[in-house]
C-alpha cells in the first residue's frame, strides 16, 4: 500500500479530520492502539511528560487535540 505523503505535506487543520473519530479523552490503550506503542511505554511517557496526558485516580488520559498537537510535533519535530 503506497504512503500517503499528501497527509504530511498538508496544513494543520486538514488533519484535523484524522481525528475527529477519537473520543475528547483517550487512553493509555487508545494511544497505543494508535502508534503501535507498548501499554508499558506510553504509560512511562505519560508519567514523564513526553505525552501530554492527564492522571485521573490511577488512570492515564490524553486530551485528543493534545494528542494530536503531539503527533505534528513529532512528524515536524
Amino acid at each position: 500500500m503506497p504512503v500517503q505523503t499528501d497527509v504530511l505535506n498538508s496544513s494543520r487543520e486538514d488533519r484535523r479530520p484524522l481525528f475527529d473519530g477519537l473520543p475528547d479523552l483517550l487512553t493509555a490503550q487508545d494511544v497505543c492502539d494508535l502508534t503501535g506503542a507498548s501499554l508499558q511505554t506510553v504509560r512511562r511517557a505519560c508519567a514523564g511528560g513526553q505525552i501530554p496526558a492527564v492522571r485521573i485516580g490511577r488512570r492515564w488520559y490524553v486530551p485528543r487535540t493534545r494528542f494530536a498537537d503531539y503527533c505534528e510535533g513529532v512528524c515536524h519535530g
